[in-house]
């Protein structure tokens, strides 16, 4: 809602910024470590592989890349994070996957 004042000066309306995340985050290592190897990595958006419309031809997600994450938090103006406010979810993430996220994002 970039007519909201919050939204509108939110970090996440810089997509820099979103795309550093997703290049940040290592889903094989949240499955190893979450799941204990159980399950695949969401690799091409959100459609889980079971289903007939999963293409990853198609949607091309994200790999897990801390180089080009680094390089678009400096092009989104937040180098290694400086200068971003804690991010706060209000989506419910079982508790042992927000300390993954936590402790993962930190490097």
């Amino acid at each position: 809602d970039t007519e909201n004042e919050v939204s509108k000066n939110h970090p996440f309306q810089n997509r820099d910024l979103r795309l550093a995340l997703n290049y940040a985050i290592d889903r094989q290592e949240m499955i190893d470590h979450i799941r204990n190897g159980i399950g695949y990595p969401a690799d091409a958006g959100i459609i889980p592989r079971a289903l007939p419309s999963y293409n990853n031809e198609v949607v091309k997600g994200y790999s897990f890349d801390l180089a080009k994450a680094q390089e678009l938090l400096i092009k989104a103006g937040y180098a290694s994070g400086k200068g971003l406010d804690p991010i706060l979810s209000n989506v419910f993430l079982p508790m042992i996957t927000g300390l993954f996220m936590v402790t993962f994002l930190k490097y």
